[in-house]
Parts: C-alpha cells; sequence; structure tokens
C-alpha cells in the first residue's frame, strides 16, 4: 500500500503502519507482519508499538490483534535466541 503521503512503497513510518492496520488489503497486512516478524525489535515493531499505544480506542480490534502479534512475534524471538545462546554453552 502507498500511503497518500509518501512515494516509497517499501516505507513502513508510523503514519504508512496506521494507515495499512486501518485500511490496508490482506497483502498489506501479510507483509508488515513479515517485516515485523524478521526483526521483532526492530523500527518497524517500535512504531507499531507507539500506534498500538497511542491510539488504542481508534485501531478497536485490529489494535488487538496487532498487540498480541507483536507480544507472541517478540516472545518467540527471545526464546529462539535463549535456544541458540544454550547450543554454544
Amino acid at each position: 500500500m502507498i500511503h497518500r503521503h509518501i512515494d516509497d512503497e517499501l516505507d513502513l513510518s508510523v503514519p504508512a503502519i496506521e494507515d495499512v492496520i486501518l485500511r490496508g488489503s490482506f497483502e498489506d497486512q501479510r507483509r508488515l507482519a513479515r517485516r515485523i516478524a524478521c526483526d521483532p525489535f526492530g523500527e518497524t515493531a517500535q512504531a507499531l508499538e507507539r500506534i498500538l499505544k497511542a491510539i488504542p480506542e481508534e485501531l478497536g480490534s485490529y489494535g488487538i490483534v496487532w498487540a498480541r502479534f507483536l507480544e507472541r512475534t517478540r516472545a518467540r524471538d527471545k526464546n529462539k535466541k535463549y535456544k541458540e545462546t544454550s547450543k554454544i554453552s
């Protein structure tokens, strides 16, 4: 989804992420989810977290779904890193 104020299709700034959550197609949302899953503590995930905290009432059930997705993705990432560290030790 190309955000109305952004020319770069891959840009996932705060306004662009908000647009994807509220008005994006399934493909747009899937692409956002993949990007967050690849780096659950990265810039995009942090921007999503700021949105979820700033306007929870506007997001409604979408906000709940994305918050849980972010929480699960981060927990999975921590477990993965813990297992990798355990193998090295």
